[in-house]
């Protein structure tokens, strides 16, 4: 199949494309690992700028800028090199020099100002999430998608396009709560997934499921341990929502909901997380 060219990627990154555009890219990027690894390439580059601290440049930082600058006569035949080893490969440099123009001097500094340092993947950010949940469960919900550069899947779609976690996004849950839709997230590099659930009375639930992490951002919310069915974990309490995780070895198991009876709690875990095993504890 023809891959995306990386200016097009770029404006769907930014959402500046048509829905029609959209769409089509959506679908492309569900088949083409490469496309798929260029747009978390973006993302994860997004996160690092973000995250970089404002900073005065350092010693000798403009003039390796202008060394940099000065070596556009080697770039240019490294280009012509990686046109001889092949398309693919031609496809990803060009991919990369994009992104590295885009970023512009300001990137490059945030960058310089971490050299030496070991790259370390982005985290689960929750507080993008819990810090507005209060002014809606659902854009809330959906501000956390945009945030980790969600695609919409088929939910047939949702093991394979995450085959290291151990999950289920069942169309019903436990409650009388029906799926919506089904997400293929991208944090910090590693694949997630998430799923919307409504009920016939409006109520809003969610599922998300990542690789388990050491930390997770959960903004100015307090993180309590808990216990669930017959699995230990922790839960963020925010006003009458719920985040409650379960970890096993390979997959942290979320859920956000307003569900008060731990019981009918247990039920929905059990169903999501059919062949987690306890834990000792929560695991992040």
């Amino acid at each position: 199949m023809s891959c995306i060219e990386p200016e097009k990627l770029g404006r769907f990154f930014d959402g500046e494309v048509s829905e029609t555009e959209r769409t089509e890219i959506e679908s492309h990027i569900r088949q083409c690992s490469f496309c798929a690894s260029d747009l978390a390439d973006l993302s994860s580059m997004r996160d690092q700028i973000a995250a970089a601290q404002t900073a005065d440049p350092p010693t000798g930082l403009w003039e390796s800028i202008e060394a940099t600058l000065d070596s556009a006569a080697s770039v240019a035949h490294a280009v012509q090199l990686q046109q001889l080893s092949g398309p693919s490969n031609f496809r990803r440099f060009r991919a990369a020099a994009g992104i590295a123009a885009a970023i512009g001097i300001i990137g490059f500094a945030a960058l310089w100002i971490g050299r030496g340092e070991p790259a370390q993947a982005a985290g689960v950010d929750f507080a993008v999430l819990l810090d507005s949940i209060s002014e809606g469960a659902v854009e809330a919900f959906d501000r956390f998608i945009t945030h980790h550069s969600g695609l919409s899947i088929d939910p047939a779609d949702a093991r394979r396009s995450a085959p290291e976690l151990d999950f289920e996004v069942p169309a019903a849950l436990p409650g009388e709560w029906r799926r919506a839709r089904t997400y293929c997230l991208n944090f910090g590099g590693s694949q997630g997934i998430a799923a919307s659930y409504t009920r016939g009375d409006g109520e809003f639930l969610a599922t998300i499921f990542h690789a388990p992490v050491k930390k997770e951002n959960i903004g100015t919310h307090k993180d309590y341990p808990c216990v669930v069915g017959k699995h230990r974990g922790h839960s963020v309490q925010i006003g009458e929502w719920s985040m409650v995780h379960l970890t096993d070895p390979s997959t942290c198991h979320c859920v956000l909901s307003r569900i008060t009876n731990d019981d009918q709690l247990a039920s929905v875990m059990s169903a999501i997380a059919p062949r987690s095993k306890p834990s000792d504890g929560h695991g992040h």
